[in-house]
């Protein structure tokens, strides 16, 4: 299994650094990137990182992208809430396509590493 991982927010194209979600010191677009490097660590050849400097949907990369050659693409992201009670994990899936093992078996593991949520593949 081939695997490309795209770390999400980051550097717009106006050259503003796009955050996402920010809380206890931390924010999304550095977080999700440590995972994508971890995910690379632990994956090795199976699993190859987005270009990281940029902001995937600030350049369009999506659009222009060919996915030949992967067996599967995820973008990482994190929730944010204002409410502290706020908790869980869970998968996004694009509309038009439904969810796989590969889809479920995260989601499951996800929803057991960050519990809470009743929904965890979501469209």
């Amino acid at each position: 299994m081939k695997l490309l991982v795209v770390a999400g927010h980051g550097r717009l194209p106006s050259g503003v650094m796009d955050n996402g979600a920010g809380g206890h010191g931390f924010n999304e677009a550095e977080r999700v990137r440590a995972l994508a490097s971890r995910m690379k660590h632990f994956g090795g050849a199976s699993v190859d990182i987005g270009n990281t400097a940029i902001n995937w949907y600030g350049y369009k990369t999506f659009q222009s992208f060919n996915a030949a050659g992967y067996d599967a693409v995820i973008e990482l992201h994190l929730d944010s809430s204002s409410s502290a009670s706020a908790n869980g994990g869970h998968i996004i899936i694009k509309l038009g396509f439904g969810a796989d093992k590969w889809d479920s078996a995260l989601a499951s593991f996800i929803g057991g590493y960050f519990p809470g949520r009743s929904s965890k593949i979501v469209g």
